[in-house]
């Protein structure tokens, strides 16, 4: 299919897992940086496999990550984003 931007609502930490194990679509989220320090090995894991990571913290890094997100919709990848858990 075409390039998608998804916007899920946030209610959890598990909901990415979840969207993975049972959409049609697999997109490459973008998620905030900080998750990374909670629970290391899974969101390595999940930067390896091409999710992005947003410096919340760091604008000019943020405005890098949302080109890298860019990047993959231009490639044909589809990207999703938890609008309620705070990524402006």
């Amino acid at each position: 299919g075409k390039p998608t931007v998804y916007c899920y609502t946030h209610c959890s930490n598990i909901e990415a897992l979840v969207i993975s194990a049972y959409s049609p679509v697999m997109p490459k989220f973008i998620f905030k940086r900080e998750l990374m320090l909670m629970l290391p090995p899974l969101f390595i894991l999940a930067y390896g496999l091409g999710h992005v990571p947003l410096n919340r913290n760091n604008r000019a890094q943020a405005f890098n990550a949302l080109d890298g997100a860019v990047a993959k919709l231009k490639t044909g990848r589809s990207i999703g984003i938890f609008p309620e858990a705070g990524l402006y």
